[in-house]
């Protein structure tokens, strides 16, 4: 729970960091740049967290997989 609480205020704060996260170096960079500029943060912060969603996501998926190979 808590690594959820911390993707989502990455996103927040530093959106380019969900993108590195997610192994896309080109979002990132865009998110950078539109972070860079001020006026564009909130649009990155607000892609980003459309991404750190994602990131949950997948997240939860292994954790329920992981958690299925052990009982069997």
């Amino acid at each position: 729970m808590e690594i959820i609480v911390i993707n989502y205020l990455l996103a927040i704060f530093l959106p380019f960091a969900i993108f590195i996260k997610r192994n896309q170096p080109v979002r990132a960079v865009l998110a950078l740049v539109l972070q860079a500029t001020g006026a564009f943060w909130f649009i990155a912060a607000i892609w980003a967290l459309f991404g750190a969603r994602q990131l949950n996501k997948l997240t939860r998926y292994e954790e329920h997989l992981d958690e299925l190979a052990r009982k069997q």
